[in-house]
């Protein structure tokens, strides 16, 4: 165990690091635009960011060039919409099931805090999380295959990586973008 003394030298030793870290964080943040989504004047949707704003149609939603204009409560047409996107999600996780040759695999979609998807490779599942939707469509594939490979290396050892990079060989720059929305 460390003392309050010891804690604190070694935070002072790695000032710097910590530093560094604060800055680009606040810089992504600020890229992010997260003010303006947690306020519902944005969306961001597979990776685009998006202006939100009322329709002047009975449609529920539709999109036009950055902006996406809604019919009523912002929260059900996000609902539709994230609905909509997962279809897109789960039609892409079973043709990467062919590719794993795992046709038995289920596949479920939960909010999750720490992660953007899990594998029991026990019970043949994969879970997905549903802020999937708002990150680039390279970064939901990156995190399908990631999953995948967990089926056959439970652990992200140097095989986990190299059966990764074999399904996806730009898995690194997918990682990239996807470090970039930790909502």
């Amino acid at each position: 165990t460390f003392s309050r003394n010891q804690a604190v030298s070694h935070l002072y030793k790695q000032k710097d690091w910590i530093e560094r870290v604060v800055r680009k964080n606040a810089v992504s943040i600020a890229n992010m635009q997260i003010q303006d989504v947690f306020s519902g004047r944005k969306v961001w949707l597979f990776g685009t960011l998006f202006n939100i704003a009322p329709s002047a149609t009975s449609e529920s939603y539709y999109f036009s060039g950055n902006t996406l204009y809604i019919t009523g409560s912002l929260e059900r047409v996000l609902n539709q919409i994230r609905n909509t996107l997962c279809e897109q999600i789960t039609a892409e996780f079973y043709r990467c099931a062919e590719l794993f040759h795992k046709s038995d695999v289920r596949l479920t979609f939960r909010k999750m805090r720490s992660r953007w998807g899990s594998c029991n490779a026990k019970t043949g599942k994969i879970t997905l999380n549903t802020l999937l939707v708002h990150v680039p469509w390279e970064a939901v594939r990156y995190v399908i295959i990631h999953e995948f490979a967990h089926f056959a290396y439970s652990n992200h050892g140097k095989g986990f990586y190299q059966l990764l990079e074999k399904f996806y060989p730009n898995y690194k720059a997918a990682l990239m973008e996807l470090k970039k929305f930790a909502f």
